[in-house]
């Protein structure tokens, strides 16, 4: 916010009540003309000085509403982000697992969300994808449907 726009506006209010406590005294025709003339030149200065503070001050509402924008989505992308922690599944193999619990507090109801694991890479791409369990030669393995990693688990299949 510019306050020598706004200084100079209200100096040219101030000259222009004080060009018309002049014009009162003067009573020749052509001196009102002239007093008038300049006193529509402050008004304009005025008027110019307070258009240019309105620009800046709309430029300014749109900047903070851009930035209040963005620190909603980084807001959010913690939120979303602190749900999870890196888990190692078997040595040397790692995805990020939810930290949400598989039951509420009272025991009684199931969570909204299971338990589950995303890919580590596509996650910190900021990409969520859930890794899917699948049976690769009795061996349990977790599969990132985007990146089409593997994820061993170190289980097995029960021989039956």
């Amino acid at each position: 916010m510019d306050f020598g726009l706004i200084s100079s506006a209200v100096s040219s209010l101030v000259a222009a009540k004080d060009i018309g406590a002049a014009m009162i005294g003067v009573r020749d025709g052509n001196l009102v003309a002239g007093t008038i003339a300049q006193m529509n030149e402050q008004i304009l200065k005025a008027q110019e000085a307070l258009l240019t503070h309105s620009l800046q001050m709309s430029e300014l509402q749109q900047r903070h509403f851009e930035t209040l924008e963005k620190l909603r989505a980084m807001e959010k992308l913690v939120a979303d982000r602190g749900r999870y922690a890196l888990s190692e599944l078997e040595p040397g193999s790692f995805a990020y697992r939810s930290l949400v619990p598989e039951r509420t507090s009272d025991g009684d109801h199931a969570a909204p969300e299971p338990a589950h694991y995303v890919c580590q890479p596509c996650f910190d791409k900021d990409l969520k994808v859930v890794l899917q369990r699948e049976n690769t030669y009795g061996k349990i393995t977790l599969r990132c449907t985007a990146c089409r990693t593997d994820y061993p688990t170190g289980e097995r299949v029960p021989y039956v």
